[in-house]
């Protein structure tokens, strides 16, 4: 039997809270657009979170545009790229929601660039 990890597609590199790797998009009922917090990154998509007393209304299946990557500079490259919420983790109880989203027609160069940081673990800790 594989574990979960083996079943995974793309490695993924995970960030602490205090690394404060945040993205942002652009939301017509938000001034200035969402600004999450990323804790993990791979080539096939990445898991971000947002507290819950500034929790926008983000629906499973909704297509996002990601502007950008604010963090260490092999991630500033990171624009304009377009994700669906695969999965959404939203529970009372709980201080952040939590959304998992896929990239969707990432252009290579980030591709790679995600790679390289991924295999080098250079920003974070990786899949073990």
């Amino acid at each position: 039997m594989s574990s979960y990890s083996e079943n995974r597609r793309y490695e993924r590199i995970f960030f602490t809270r205090e690394q404060r790797i945040e993205g942002y998009f652009p939301m017509p009922d938000e001034d200035g657009g969402l600004k999450v917090q990323v804790l993990n990154l791979s080539e096939g998509g990445l898991h971000f979170t947002q507290k819950r007393e500034y929790k926008t209304e983000i629906k499973l299946g909704a297509h996002l545009i990601l502007t950008g990557l604010q963090g260490p500079d092999p991630l500033k490259f990171f624009q304009n790229v377009e994700v669906e919420i695969k999965w959404i983790l939203d529970h009372d109880y709980l201080e952040h929601v939590s959304y998992g989203c896929q990239f969707l027609d990432l252009p290579p160069e980030m591709r790679e660039v995600i790679r390289d940081v991924v295999d080098n673990g250079v920003l974070g800790t990786k899949d073990q």
